[in-house]
């Protein structure tokens, strides 16, 4: 999950953090809220589409509004223009901060390294990418880090009262990442002002499974929200999904094979209706229910693809997905494009699929092949 900036910034503030001072407004109450927008704002006044993406200023989505008169046409403006595929329903009205200096820093897990790391830059703001940005691994910091860390800032070319401002800066973003199970807390650009040092932008990530922040995903669509409530039915297994505007019904898994399979329905001509990740051997109603919500999108097809399974039954995945489209009224032969779920009670798995005419696809087909197959046989080619 990601925070919208409010809501980052909420927390960065609750959490010790300087924050621009600023409040929200929504699309459906600007007009009404105005006696009270005027009492809050001092101009200039910064405004801040509230999505779940980076890169907005360049799509238009950060503007700075100088008069009393521009406010309600440019919040009507950008309250109508799509960015990024989003229509935002709040934005962020902020102070203008006046600064001497951006900077970066961030605190995430990095594949290659296999840990923690710490990433500084001089360089802030849309200026980042062009910078030169420093990285420190965190893994094998324990309790000597604090020493570290000022010790690769000293590197960076940090001095004095900034030396010491952004080494604490970075420890308590550090501790605040690592206290509250994030998968990434950035913040670009930190103001350097007169004051102090201020939020300017903030993202932060927070794994769904650990999410202990209380704060709502926005975007969520009412589609996603049925399907947490099927994954929470029981406690065994999961059966993830995100809604995608395709026609392609996916029903996958095996941790990166999932992606594999993903791209592959892109690659060969297949739009993605959703990516929905089952494992961890889900009870057949958990299958079944999110076989018929991923139905209920009037898609093409469906295909059911996943890397050899050592923890998931693959006579509960073969019992879930036929009964759930049994149920939908439809015929299971004509709506699974191909089965191929290797793995544990899979004799059982082909016993089933059997007497509904559905082929089994073992491992000795490729999920790169599959995919393929499985279009083809939804194409009727």
């Amino acid at each position: 999950m990601r925070l919208l900036e409010y809501q980052a910034k909420d927390f960065l503030s609750k959490a010790g953090f300087t924050v621009p001072d600023g409040f929200v407004v929504e699309k459906n109450t600007v007009e009404r809220d105005l006696g009270e927008l005027y009492c809050k704002i001092s101009f200039p006044v910064v405004a801040k589409v509230q999505i779940p993406m980076g890169r907005r200023g360049l799509a238009g989505g950060v503007r700075i509004i100088s008069h009393q008169d521009e406010l309600v046409p440019v919040l009507r403006d950008m309250f109508n223009r799509k960015y990024y595929g989003f229509y935002p329903e709040k934005m962020l009205l902020e102070n203008k901060i006046d600064y001497n200096r951006e900077l970066y820093l961030g605190v995430t897990y990095d594949s290659g390294r296999r840990g923690p790391v710490l990433i500084f830059s001089l360089a802030g703001g849309i200026e980042v990418e062009r910078g030169e940005s420093k990285i420190l691994e965190l893994t094998t910091m324990y309790g000597n880090y604090p020493y570290r860390i000022k010790n690769f800032f000293i590197k960076c070319g940090l001095k004095g009262k900034q030396l010491i401002t952004v080494t604490e800066l970075a420890r308590k973003m550090i501790d605040v990442f690592f206290n509250n199970n994030l998968t990434l807390l950035e913040i670009n650009p930190f103001f350097e002002t007169e004051k102090g040092y201020v939020v300017g932008d903030a993202r932060i990530e927070v794994d769904d499974e650990s999410n202990q922040l209380g704060y709502e995903n926005e975007f969520k669509s009412e589609f996603e929200k049925r399907a947490e409530k099927i994954d929470s039915l029981d406690y065994r297994g999961t059966a993830r999904l995100v809604e995608f505007s395709g026609d392609i019904g996916l029903i996958i898994g095996g941790g990166g094979a999932s992606l594999t399979i993903f791209d592959a329905v892109i690659r060969y001509g297949g739009s993605p209706a959703n990516y929905c990740e089952v494992g961890g051997n889900p009870t057949v109603k958990k299958v079944t229910e999110i076989t018929k919500l991923i139905l209920s999108r009037k898609v093409k097809g469906l295909l059911v693809i996943t890397n050899v399974l050592n923890n998931t039954r693959v006579d509960l995945i073969a019992r879930g997905v036929i009964k759930g489209i049994l149920e939908c009224g439809m015929d299971p032969k004509k709506v699974i494009g191909i089965f191929r779920v290797p793995g544990a009670w899979e004799e059982e798995g082909k016993k089933i699929l059997a007497k509904y005419g559905i082929p089994f696809a073992g491992r000795e087909v490729s999920l790169d092949e599959a995919v393929k197959k499985g279009l083809e046989r939804l194409r009727g080619e």
